[in-house]
């Protein structure tokens, strides 16, 4: 392959990419984050903002947005009755947030915990049981956690009797496709400390696992639900969902509502060689997160591209220019229509004769095989072997040898003579094979 077709293949290869990537950049589909951020951004399917709207709509001045501290805020907000409100992936609380958290429910107000984790100092708190971590670092969980692998539960909540007719479904959703998760639940029969009583469960997927409990905490009530997934924007998309969300919340206190995203994102403080056990994340491997983002993906997929170009076109082994060689070319006719020419000139028939009769012998030989013997030794086998070859007839082949020896012999071959030679031997260049 010369250097003109590994350049044109170059530039045929390089904007053939350059479409691409302006198809996977511009063209082609919106990057959508499926982080379970749960914050109040409306363009994230697992974002709040559709929640939060709706009880702010719905609660108008008595919606309060907490924006410091959950220990200060709820000290100073505490008259009941009033509902506490945060909606997270894991919320993890110290011990005196903990404890401002009890002491407002204490006197009368509501709180619901929406998360998939919930805080170990808070549970043991709450639970006749033991939560966290023991010495050795390893979790400890004893009878309160149920889990259940699908990628879609069906919701409902009992007030009696079933609230819905059939189960609202939620479906765990990634990249438009359905994804297998971990659906936590209550276990039945938990002990609640300071209460006497099994546990008071309002909201249950799937028939029979425990999701929305009620626990009663002095003159007020502590709600926990472990299902985030069922308030997030995308499956408020739909109004059976939707109706789910208001019956939860129905459950709340009429008077003020704190809504709290401030301390959403709170960690636990553990061993820092720790990393936690997010039993809701699958890592497949080293380019897990890599692919599971369309951004990342492209990008990927583009540096796998271009490095597919460079070992294609960049990484052949370089050499100086090969000069071309040409076969050698045959000059004996361009000599021979020289010498004649100027044996023209020289009114030299005869040895014009010659030399175009030289001429036909190297024709024969080049183009049959055979050569042409000499006057003397002319026979008619010769004839016939040429003429079956050249498929010329015989008559035609005499006349040609006959035309020769009349001229080559003739010493006063004048130009008339020159030409009817020449005519007899271009007949037999015309129908010769």
């Amino acid at each position: 392959m010369n250097k003109g077709m590994n350049g044109g293949w170059i530039i045929g290869g390089g904007a053939l990419l350059l479409l691409l990537l302006f198809y996977f950049f511009y063209m082609g589909e919106r990057d959508i984050d499926w982080y379970e951020s749960y914050e109040e951004v409306r363009e994230m399917p697992y974002g709040t903002a559709v929640f939060r709207s709706l009880m702010e709509k719905s609660n108008g001045e008595r919606f309060t947005a907490i924006d410091s501290n959950l220990v200060s805020t709820l000290a100073s907000n505490d008259t009941p009755p009033s509902s506490y409100i945060i909606i997270g992936d894991e919320l993890f609380y110290d011990s005196l947030e903990t404890q401002a958290l009890l002491d407002y429910v204490r006197k009368g107000n509501s709180a619901l915990l929406i998360s998939n984790d919930f805080s170990s100092v808070l549970l043991q708190e709450v639970f006749e049981t033991t939560y966290g971590f023991d010495d050795q670092m390893d979790y400890v969980a004893k009878s309160i956690f149920e889990f259940y692998a699908d990628t879609a539960v069906g919701l409902n909540i009992r007030a009696g009797k079933e609230v819905f007719d059939r189960p609202i479904p939620c479906v765990s959703i990634r990249e438009n496709k359905p994804v297998n998760r971990l659906w936590k639940s209550f276990t039945s029969g938990l002990e609640f400390k300071n209460n006497s009583g099994n546990m008071v469960s309002h909201g249950y997927f799937n028939m029979e696992y425990s999701n929305f409990i009620e626990i009663p905490i002095g003159d007020g009530r502590l709600f926990l639900h472990s299902t985030p997934l069922a308030f997030t924007n995308i499956q408020l998309l739909k109004e059976e969902n939707f109706n789910y969300v208001n019956q939860v919340v129905s459950y709340l206190n009429e008077g003020t509502l704190y809504w709290d995203s401030y301390n959403r994102d709170y960690q636990a403080i553990s061993d820092p060689n720790f990393d936690g056990d997010d039993m809701n994340k699958f890592d497949d491997g080293p380019l897990a997160f890599i692919l599971s983002t369309r951004s990342l993906r492209r990008a990927w997929y583009t540096l796998i591209g271009l490095a597919f170009l460079f070992l294609l076109f960049g990484a052949k082994r370089t050499q100086r220019p090969v000069d071309v060689l040409r076969p050698v070319s045959n000059t004996s006719i361009e000599f021979a229509q020289t010498i004649g020419t100027m044996f023209r000139m020289e009114n030299s028939h005869q040895k014009l004769v010659e030399l175009k009769f030289k001429h036909f012998k190297v024709f024969i030989f080049e183009r049959y095989g055979i050569r042409v013997p000499e006057e003397t030794e002319m026979n008619s086998e010769f004839i016939k072997i040429l003429s079956m070859k050249s498929d010329v007839k015989t008559n035609q082949i005499e006349e040609l040898f006959g035309a020769h020896r009349k001229a080559a012999y003739n010493p006063e071959l004048d130009a008339k003579g020159l030409v009817e030679f020449h005519h007899t031997m271009d007949l037999f260049y015309k129908n010769c094979r």
